[in-house]
This record gives C-alpha cells, structure tokens and sequence, in this order.
C-alpha cells in the first residue's frame, strides 16, 4: 500500500542544492502518482544547471502547486503548512491559520507582524478533492513558463488540458490583515447578528468553516436579545445586508400584532407553531367602490407549513386564534431593520 509523504519547504532541509538533487534523484523512481511543486519553486531558478537536472530528473512527476506532496510507497511523513484545515491542531506552530483561528476563537493573543504580507492558501477539501480526481483520471492539468526566472521569483502555473503537471486551481491568496479581519468579523456574530454574505468557493467561506471548527463548547451555543410585552416577544437572530433578517415572533393566546404597513419592505411570515390568522388590506381608498379595499385572510397554523407574503403597500396583522397556546412565527423581512428608517406605518388592517 502506497504513503503519502507531505512536505513544505523541503528545499530548507537540505544544506544545498548537491543534496536536494540527490535526494531528488534517488527518489525518483518512488514517485508514481503525485509529484510535488516545491521540485521547482523551491531550487534556485538562477541555477539553470541545476534546473535542468530536476527537469529531467522528475519529469515523469505531477505537481501540485501551493502543497508540497509526493506519494511515495515506503515512507510517511506529515508536515502541513499554508493550508486551511478543519479541526486542525494549533499546537503547531507552523499552522498559520490554525493559530489566528484558534486565538480568535478562544480569546488568546496574537501578533500580526505585517499586515500586508501575502501568503497564498489551499483549502484541505480541494486538496483531497483533486487527489480523488488525480485516481480517477480527472485532474487538472498546468504547465509553467518555458524558462526559470533569472531573479529567483517564483512561477506560477497555467491552466493547460495537455500540461506536464497536475495542480490544484482553486488556490487562494490573502494578506495577513484581510484575514484576521475576516477573523474578527467572525467572531462578533453573536453580538451583531450580522452575517456577511459568503460566496460559495469564495476563501471566506472556507475559512468560516475553519474557524468555526476552533470554537469551545461555551462559543457553540450564544444568547440572543428581544423585546417582551403582553403580547409575546420578537427576537431577531439573523441579519444579512444583501438578503435582509431573519426573527422569530411569539404571541400569547387571542393577541394580535401588526397593525402596520411597508412602502418598499416585504416580508414572508412562517407559523411553525399554534394556530392563528393573517390579514391584509391594501392602503388607501379603492376608486371603482369607493371605499377600502377588501381584507385578504389566511387561516395558518404550525400543522400544515404556508408561507405568507406581507405585501408592500398593504396593511397586515397577525391574530393567535388560540385561547391557551402560544404561536410562534418565523419571519423573514427584505432589508435589515434601521430604528433611523423604520419604513413602518401604522394602520389598522
């Protein structure tokens, strides 16, 4: 059975290239699978000699650039560095991410030398996920300039279908200080509500999920604050500037909330619990009758799941039609409440 040996920075473990390349050489014919990009990132490009000799010496290898990886069938070694991994251990020092993930999770210290420095990141699930296509047949393919740099700068690759090397595309590249921003955005969740949006395969995503695998059991679970009155209580838990808030709603049995309207804001109404009715009535006078326009009703209930919409420009209200239990609402509205702009108007439905 083959092991996997993965390396970062191994060109620092030997004292000079002679080394490197003996090592290299007398490895060669190990490398069955996957090679590794630090072959080419890690030598001195201004040593053409030497280049030549890795070039011919490993041609037969796939590369994976930003993860120093070769698969070897007699020898395991594991040294991460640079990549983001879930349920890491940030015991180790060289784990970057782990250690801001792990002190911001926990509340510990940390030290950013220079916020400006970038460092470039490979998500563990898209490491793994193109070593299964690698078995499979399916990698990806890359190649690099024809001729080293003679400053010692180092290459990245290009996308080619008939390329000599296999990479992983979706590398990501972020400085120090956008990422404990990140970070620190995480972190204040609870006590804002406000959860930016996260494209899907963007690096905020991917270090969501690696922050939250450092929380502690005390960060798992978080309070919320709402407001209580006869009628109930109305507590937010979610906000989000491009898809609006989330909030749950409860009334006490036979009360009624609402009584109000929206000109631009919409919002879709949720009973998951107890029985109860919705009204609306659009604002104003109807011109073909002259009188108010009729009340639209919506017997609902946590037994059967309806969404209601709450339509702009019509006044609306809740009614807990029971006389012991409670009803409870989930409620998502358009755009986040501002107490400076409520946008609400009061009417009776």
């Amino acid at each position: 059975m083959a092991q996997v040996l993965i390396i970062s920075q191994i060109r620092d473990k030997f004292e000079d290239d002679d080394a490197y390349l003996t090592f290299l050489s007398d490895n060669a014919e190990k490398i069955f699978l996957l090679g590794s990009e630090f072959v080419l990132k890690n030598i001195d490009y201004r040593n053409i000699e030497a280049y030549k000799k890795i070039e011919e010496g490993i041609a037969k290898a796939y590369t994976y650039s930003s993860f120093g990886m070769i698969l070897f069938s007699d020898a395991i070694t594991v040294e991460i560095e640079d990549v983001l991994v879930n349920i890491g251990s940030p015991s180790e020092e060289e784990i970057l991410i782990a250690t801001f993930c792990n002190a911001i999770a926990n509340n510990l210290e940390y030290t950013v030398n220079d916020r400006s420095t970038e460092i470039s990141l490979l998500y563990i699930d898209d490491l793994i996920n193109e070593m299964l296509y690698a078995l499979e047949g399916k990698e990806h393919h890359c190649d690099y300039p024809a001729y080293p740099s003679m400053s010692g700068e180092r290459y990245s690759p290009f996308e080619n279908k008939n390329g000599r090397y296999c990479y992983v595309p979706a590398e990501h590249k972020a400085t120090l200080g956008y990422i404990v921003d990140l970070l620190e955005s995480f972190a204040t969740q609870p006590n804002t509500l406000l959860f930016d949006s996260i494209p899907e395969g963007s690096f905020a995503k991917k270090l969501y999920s690696t922050y939250l695998s450092y929380l502690p059991a005390a960060k798992t679970i978080f309070s919320l604050a709402g407001t209580t009155d006869n009628r109930g209580s109305f507590t937010e838990f979610f906000r989000n500037k491009d898809v609006g808030q989330f909030s749950i709603n409860v009334s006490k049995p036979g009360m009624t909330k609402g009584q109000h309207w929206h000109h631009t804001k919409m919002e879709i109404f949720l009973v998951v619990s107890g029985h109860g009715l919705i009204q609306e009535r659009q604002i104003g006078i109807n011109p073909e009758t002259g009188k108010e326009y009729p009340v639209r009703e919506f017997e609902v209930s946590g037994s059967k799941l309806q969404c209601v919409y709450m339509l702009p420009g019509y006044t609306h209200n809740i009614i807990n039609l029971s006389d012991t239990d409670d009803m409870v609402t989930v409620m998502w509205a358009n755009e986040i409440f501002d107490p400076e702009h409520p946008e609400t108007y009061h009417e009776r439905v």
